[in-house]
């Protein structure tokens, strides 16, 4: 290999993003190549390591110390992906479903996976089935019953979709879901309502998501779409904005010291973290408190609770303030009240409640595969 060809290649693996972006590097190089980059990294992480300070890349193209850690890291993934490239095609589907962290990485698999092939994986699960003991061969059999779940949703998704146009309607649900907030999604929603909400549209979602396991707006849009079908578009969106609110007001270091005094063990544990917590004898925090029971984010049973910590929170304030309430408590509550998806209190001190949201990357597109013939 060539020094420039050499260098090229070791900047690619020092600054791969992700074991996808080693798995490329492994597969468009030759043996040769990649032997002889192993070689090069080895001999800069021995070098690293043996010196008593390694020398900087900037300067003559070695590693630092500092990214030996990193380095070791990404030459092991390569080596994985080179070993990975040697299995065949059936072999590589098991190592996945093997490794598969829960149904959804099984849900992926199925996704990106021929249908031939999974009849073979399906087979040798089986065989694995039947060999193992005790609770690998549980995990083995979990495993295999999540397999064949997912192909039997995506086999009822395609005949769900027979005669209809689902070019269109998969670039239908790809707008609803880049709509750019909350208010646009629900009017596109409920424009297209009569598309979006059928049992095609039900089923070319779950395939997108099938192609998209790790998307996030896919799978909230797959839970939003299950939520409209079941509630109506109007009463899923609403608790769709009740909990965005929850995750903006409980998820800032006011909000989260509010929960953890709200849901104490004992009284006399909340009393403690009122005199320890700063946060806590302001009067954003008693509009927190309040809203945990007026937005009803608690349920009955811990309603009581929550109302003691209220007075607690309101003996504190005049043991503290000498009085019994300020116009600062009343007003940051009405800020609250007034706020809008989009908008910020007069108060500030709860900081903006924003439900606009960014677009995610545009969510690939699942490949048509033939129906399967019913058995």
């Amino acid at each position: 290999m060539e020094t420039t060809d050499r260098a090229d290649l070791f900047h690619t693996l020092r600054t791969a993003q992700d074991a996808d972006a080693l798995l490329a590097l492994a597969s468009q190089q030759t043996a040769a190549d990649l032997d002889a980059l192993e070689a090069y990294v080895e001999a800069q992480l021995a070098a690293a390591a043996t010196a008593s300070t390694a020398p900087d890349e900037s300067a003559n193209g070695e590693t630092t110390a500092d990214e030996s850690a990193a380095l070791t890291e990404r030459l092991a993934v390569l080596r994985q992906a080179r070993a990975f490239q040697t299995l065949s095609a059936v072999e590589q589907a098991l190592l996945a479903f093997t490794t598969a962290r829960g149904p959804a990485d099984i849900m992926a698999l199925v996704g990106r996976t021929p249908d031939d092939l999974l009849d073979a994986l399906e087979q040798r699960a089986t065989e694995l089935v039947q060999a193992a003991e005790g609770e690998e061969a549980d995990d083995l059999r979990r495993r295999r019953d999540d397999l064949r779940g997912w192909r039997t949703t995506e086999t009822a998704a395609h005949a769900r979709l027979a005669g209809v146009d689902e070019a269109a309607l998969v670039e239908r649900l790809i707008a609803w879901i880049q709509q750019p907030d909350w208010d646009a999604s629900q009017a596109f929603l409920a424009q297209h309502a009569a598309d979006l909400l059928g049992d095609a549209a039900d089923a070319a979602l779950t395939l997108l998501l099938m192609v998209n396991a790790g998307n996030d707006d896919v799978q909230l849009h797959h839970n939003l779409l299950a939520a409209c079908r079941a509630q109506g578009i109007d009463a899923a969106y609403a608790q769709l904005y009740k909990q965005n609110r929850f995750a903006q007001y409980f998820s800032t270091p006011l909000g989260e010291a509010v929960l953890g005094f709200a849901s104490a063990d004992s009284d006399e544990a909340a009393r403690h973290l009122l005199h320890d917590e700063p946060l806590l004898l302001t009067a954003d925090a008693r509009t927190l408190l309040a809203l945990l029971v007026e937005e009803e984010y608690v349920d009955e049973a811990a309603r009581p609770q929550v109302l003691r910590r209220q007075s607690l929170w309101d003996e504190a304030w005049r043991a503290r303030a000498g009085r019994a309430g300020t116009g600062r408590g009343r007003c940051a509550r009405a800020c609250v009240r007034r706020r809008t998806r989009a908008g910020v209190g007069a108060c500030g001190d709860l900081g903006p409640v924003r439900l606009r949201r960014e677009r995610g990357p545009r969510p690939r597109r699942p490949r048509r595969r033939p129906q399967r013939r019913s058995q």
